[in-house]
């Protein structure tokens, strides 16, 4: 349901929401919801060129107010310790008259703490969260393609798609980003020796992924911090799993391997595995460096 204010709240390890916008605490005055790209220029004449980019994502900051009597200020900002210690913590955030709400990776790098305001009897308590990501749409983007290498393909997709033999090709997955997105490769059913490239809109490739043996559920996910290979077979998960990743795949075009980035706008996705007979499902969330 939309409404006309926005609203914060946290998500940490356990799953626990803690929310921001009650008496228990209420976020005052936040900041650091924009960002700053840090650029590397060469001097052309009397012009510049920008040879590279990052974006300085920051810190969140704000004011946290307590309000109650006082010993019920003080159980609140204990309960807010104790909710904090389990990593890692996730800051939502929803616009105002929207549906659509967003959150990133944060660390509480900064905690103030003050005795009780004699003027206004509230607890007031300064936070920062060093942001670790990019903000994430709290939707997920998904395509799921069913797959069977010896003999017919069918491929149930919820979007165009086209595909050619003996590779089902041209998967198409749009980031609705500014910047690259991280997705999840799921593939169950079973796979001998995975591979697939990932191609932008004009048809360069720009990503290789290759692991090397049978398995019954091969899963990659490129998030920086949940960077991570699954595999299993029989029923039984295998070990060291990034061992099995053929690094050559990115040679001699020296493109990115096993853990990539979707470009911003359009992307096609294709496989060619040695057999495989099963599903395949994409997963992925837009990003944004503000919202």
């Amino acid at each position: 349901m939309s409404q006309d204010v926005r609203r914060f709240w946290l998500t940490n390890a356990r799953g626990e929401n803690y929310n921001l916008m009650g008496q228990a605490p209420f976020l005052h005055t936040p900041s650091g919801l924009g960002f700053q790209v840090d650029l590397q220029t060469l001097r052309l004449g009397n012009s510049q060129l920008i040879t590279a980019e990052s974006y300085n994502l920051g810190s969140f900051q704000a004011d946290l107010v307590f309000f109650g009597n006082r010993p019920t200020q003080y159980q609140n900002y204990q309960t807010f310790l104790r909710f904090i210690r389990f990593t890692p913590i996730q800051l939502h955030y929803q616009t105002p008259n929207s549906n659509s709400s967003f959150f990133c990776y944060v660390r509480i790098n900064s905690l103030g703490k003050s005795e009780i305001s004699p003027t206004d009897n509230v607890l007031h308590v300064p936070v920062s969260m060093l942001r670790q990501t990019l903000w994430y749409s709290d939707t997920i983007n998904s395509i799921t393609v069913q797959n069977t290498l010896s003999g017919g393909k069918e491929y149930p997709l919820d979007r165009p798609y086209i595909y050619a033999q003996p590779a089902f090709t041209n998967i198409p997955v749009y980031n609705n980003s500014i910047t690259d997105a991280p997705f999840q490769m799921s593939l169950t059913g079973s796979i001998t020796d995975m591979e697939y490239g990932v191609y932008d809109a004009d048809g360069n490739q720009y990503g290789a992924c290759k692991v090397v043996g049978t398995y019954d559920v091969i899963t990659i996910d490129s998030d920086e911090l949940n960077e991570n290979i699954y595999l299993e077979n029989g029923g039984s998960v295998i070990a060291n799993a990034i061992n099995y990743q053929d690094l050559t795949v990115g040679n001699p075009a020296e493109i990115y391997v096993t853990f990539i980035k979707l470009k911003p706008g359009q992307n096609y996705i294709r496989f060619e595995p040695s057999a495989f007979s099963g599903d395949v499902t994409i997963t992925w969330r837009d990003a944004y460096v503000s919202v």
